[in-house]
């Protein structure tokens, strides 16, 4: 993933990002096949596009092994975006995160985004199945925890 941030000063910052999501069965999955014979109706995520208001209430200064004093900088915020399965879906967000300063440009990220969609799921089994009378589909409410980490330059 990839994100631009627009610090509008020391407290508050605009943030855009995006996330392609790589997807292979768990071993999980891979066992329900070869026991059961079927596979659960379920879309996996492709990525996801998004839009932050990011606050900063705490900076401070912290000294690694007494040889240099650098800063850290606490953030969360909500956002909006779109997150794409079979379709694209609207999304809420939330996040908070650290901000490690390595030098004047260089920071190391550390973030947990909390992500919210409903998802329309095509059903080839069980009562929401045509075969069986059902619409053809199902409404899943999906909750995604991330923790993304990462290196960020500053301008």
């Amino acid at each position: 993933g990839a994100s631009l941030t627009y610090h509008w000063n020391n407290a508050w910052a605009t943030e855009i990002s995006t996330l392609n999501v790589n997807n292979k069965e768990s071993n999980f999955l891979k066992s329900v096949k070869e026991r059961y014979g079927f596979t659960p109706d379920f879309n996996p995520e492709k990525s996801q596009h998004n839009i932050s208001m990011l606050w900063t209430p705490i900076y401070a200064k912290f000294s690694f092994l007494g040889k240099k004093i650098s800063h850290f900088e606490t953030y969360l915020g909500p956002g909006i975006g779109v997150t794409e399965t079979t379709e694209m879906h609207f999304t809420k967000i939330f996040q908070i995160g650290e901000k490690f300063f390595i030098n004047d440009h260089l920071i190391f990220r550390l973030e947990w985004k909390i992500s919210q969609y409903t998802d329309k799921v095509n059903a080839t089994q069980g009562a929401p199945s045509i075969a069986n009378g059902g619409p053809g589909y199902f409404q899943q409410p999906i909750t995604r925890h991330n923790i993304i980490f990462g290196i960020a330059w500053l301008f």
